[in-house]
């Protein structure tokens, strides 16, 4: 089975001043198969955001190694790096993060637009197509203000399934949503998810959103535990 991520003694501590060094966590590892789903909760601070930060490549391990498609992402200059982000990876976050003056559509479209490739007409296509999935499909020239915080989440996921990325990091991606809006837009995804083939890593302090996916992590006491 090939993988699309592996952590690889994955360590992170940060240094105090005038106190010993603080431990996140020690000696994590993870691999990712192709179109898998996982799930990874654990309590507030207990370092899941920076797990997911250091696959991305956003932050730096103390020590260990994070390789992507067999890639090294340590090896990489930081071109590289953005390059890699926004051909292979997809961000979700808990705050949607969207551009304030661009549309719907727009936000979208960021990735094709920093591919320099926003003027294809089948990338308009497939934008329309993704927020039509997404039940979008008369908001998709509303600003995110005109938008409702769960339309504002859905556009936030289409624009990180827009590039059909090989790999989808979601961070508490429901966790300002209402417990019912949080299960409507999940399982949306989920479906687009499926039908894009893409791996999935779910960061979340849900346990019935974490049960939905094929495996399950805790990060607890700096340790990555295997859930039943």
């Amino acid at each position: 089975m090939n993988n699309i991520l592996s952590c690889r003694n994955l360590s992170k501590s940060f240094t105090q001043q005038n106190a010993p060094s603080l431990e996140i966590f020690k000696d994590i590892n993870l691999e990712i198969a192709n179109s898998e789903t996982i799930s990874i909760v654990g309590s507030s601070g207990s370092g899941k955001t920076s797990l997911l930060q250091i696959m991305a490549g956003l932050d730096k391990p103390t020590s260990g190694r994070v390789l992507i498609n067999n890639e090294d992402i340590s090896q990489l200059n930081q071109t590289q790096l953005c390059a890699l982000r926004n051909r292979d990876l997809g961000f979700i976050y808990q705050f949607h993060h969207l551009l304030p003056e661009f549309t719907a559509l727009e936000n979208t479209m960021m990735p094709s637009i920093i591919a320099g490739i926003a003027h294809d007409k089948a990338e308009h296509e497939r934008a329309k197509y993704i927020l039509t999935k997404l039940g979008l499909s008369k908001r998709t020239h509303h600003y995110p203000n005109q938008l409702s915080g769960g339309e504002r989440q859905r556009v936030a996921i289409a624009r990180a399934v827009m590039n059909s990325p090989k790999l989808i990091l979601a961070d508490e991606p429901t966790g300002n949503l209402d417990n019912n809006t949080a299960h409507q837009v999940l399982e949306i995804f989920l479906e687009l998810q499926t039908e894009l083939k893409t791996s999935l890593v779910i960061v979340t302090h849900d346990y019935e959103i974490a049960a939905k996916m094929q495996r399950q992590y805790r990060l607890h006491n700096g340790k990555l535990e295997a859930l039943a």
